[in-house]
């Protein structure tokens, strides 16, 4: 699937009873470099000072290689199958809203006021 809903963060225990320190060390050197990381920041900020120090403490690291590209495959979408939320945020904002796949066929609509954006 192209996402996996349902699957535990870190694996299922069956996977985890078997790994040894070496598959561990393996997929950390594999997944866990700054090529296959993002840095996010959020708030009110200083960007040239968030920067500095964005450099600072990650700046040395070092890439690894590419990691394998993971196949992926989306099912056949048989019915509508998702979720959205809509809000009026403020004055300045006048709408905000999302939406996402859920894992059963469905449709649903959380608004949090009666005026629906």
């Amino acid at each position: 699937m192209a996402h996996s809903y349902g699957a535990p963060v870190i694996g299922w225990m069956e996977s985890i009873k078997n790994f040894n320190r070496e598959d561990c060390e393996e997929y950390f050197r594999t997944y866990y470099a700054p090529n296959n990381a993002v840095v996010a920041i959020v708030g009110d900020f200083n960007t040239d000072y968030a920067l500095e120090l964005v450099k600072q403490y990650l700046g040395g690291l070092k890439s690894g290689p590419p990691p394998p590209e993971v196949p992926r495959y989306e099912p056949e979408q048989r019915a509508a199958s998702a979720c959205s939320l809509s809000a009026k945020l403020s004055t300045s904002i006048s709408c905000a809203g999302i939406t996402w796949a859920t894992k059963t066929a469905r449709t649903c609509t959380l608004s949090k006021s009666s005026n629906s954006c």
